[in-house]
């Protein structure tokens, strides 16, 4: 999912957001603390240290969450990015920390 970056972001502090703490913490000493500065990283994700897999899952489906009314759903998971079906099969925790995601498809 490429998400256009916005100046509104700059406010949004990633302690808003709900990621677990080891993924926030981890952005958070990757010099990443804002909304803004997570969707200009998006592709990016996997250079910062502590930010597996299953972070890069939890990220996206933020992303999803977030961004959803920007996208139609008409496709259900045609427009879910392969990368996040891949991890996210590896991860039931994100079944257990976002069911409302998956209510969508």
């Amino acid at each position: 999912m490429k998400i256009e970056n916005k100046d509104e972001y700059k406010n949004i502090s990633v302690y808003t957001l709900e990621l677990l703490d080891r993924t926030r913490n981890a952005l958070l000493r990757g010099g990443i603390s804002n909304l803004y500065q997570l969707v200009e990283y998006q592709d990016k994700l996997t250079e910062v240290k502590r930010i597996g897999l299953s972070g890069k899952a939890e990220i996206e489906a933020v992303f999803i969450k977030i961004f959803s009314e920007e996208f139609s759903f008409d496709d259900d998971l045609a427009i879910i990015p392969e990368s996040f079906l891949a991890i996210f099969s590896k991860c039931p925790l994100i079944i257990w920390i976002f069911p409302d995601v998956l209510k969508k498809f």
